[in-house]
């Protein structure tokens, strides 16, 4: 058995160490197989990791990571899938880069009228559905099983497709307040819990602080809690043998 994790900077472990920058190869590699939740657990469960995840990407680039990988993947693996705000897919495309999807060219990236003229929350809805679509078929091309969470944005409060609860294997979707922040400030499932689209504008409840570093990434402290909970979530409720 082998653990794949892919996601944003709260799946590659983030510090927030001043002076330093964690995005740098070396500091993203060594938080990756040292500090993050995938890595606890790993070292837990005595098993191989593959941590795919970069700060501050998107979903689609993970999943570009994911298909890569998928050859490899083996049905008894677990493979962790953090969900990022869809904000950082099309919708940055729409509000930043106009010029990208002018009448001039052609429609590469998508719908014209709806990337130039749309709300970014229904662009982001489409790139969510897109982005669950392909893990899906994933799944069941390959066989495995692919865990899903929100890592601190919970989509469905800006999402306008109600039908992306249909999907499976996502940890919490039917719940509000369903991110990694929501276990570590102990709102999860609470219908005003914390919710951001950008985290570090963010400060935790003192009681909590501990569990978060200056900008609200999980600390070492909650990448350990996160471990153990997945370990839980995934022994009892998703069936694995561990």
């Amino acid at each position: 058995m082998k653990i794949w994790a892919y996601g944003d900077s709260f799946v590659a472990g983030d510090q927030d160490i001043k002076g330093r920058v964690d995005a740098i190869p070396e500091y993203q590699d060594y938080n990756r197989y040292n500090v993050s939740f995938s890595s606890v657990l790993a070292k837990k469960l005595n098993c191989e990791l593959t941590n795919r995840a970069v700060s501050g990407c998107s979903n689609f680039s993970q999943i570009d990571k994911l298909i890569e990988d998928s050859e490899h993947i083996e049905s008894d693996d677990i493979v962790l899938f953090g969900i990022t705000s869809f904000y950082r897919d099309r919708p940055k495309i729409s509000v930043y880069f106009k010029d990208l999807i002018s009448k001039t060219q052609g429609p590469a990236l998508g719908d014209r009228e709806l990337l130039l003229n749309g709300d970014p929350s229904v662009i982001g809805s489409y790139d969510i559905f897109y982005t669950l679509s392909i893990i899906d078929s994933i799944e069941k091309i390959k066989n495995i099983k692919i865990i899903k969470f929100n890592a601190f944005h919970n989509f469905m409060d800006d999402c306008n497709i109600k039908h992306l609860m249909k999907f499976n294997n996502f940890i919490g979707l039917h719940q509000p307040s369903n991110t990694l922040i929501n276990l570590l400030d102990n709102t999860w499932g609470k219908i005003d819990g914390t919710n951001f689209v950008d985290h570090s504008k963010w400060s935790p409840p003192e009681k909590y602080r501990k569990n978060f570093t200056r900008y609200s990434h999980p600390s070492v402290i909650g990448h350990k809690k996160l471990a153990n909970w997945l370990y839980k979530v995934l022994k009892h409720d998703y069936n694995y043998s561990i």
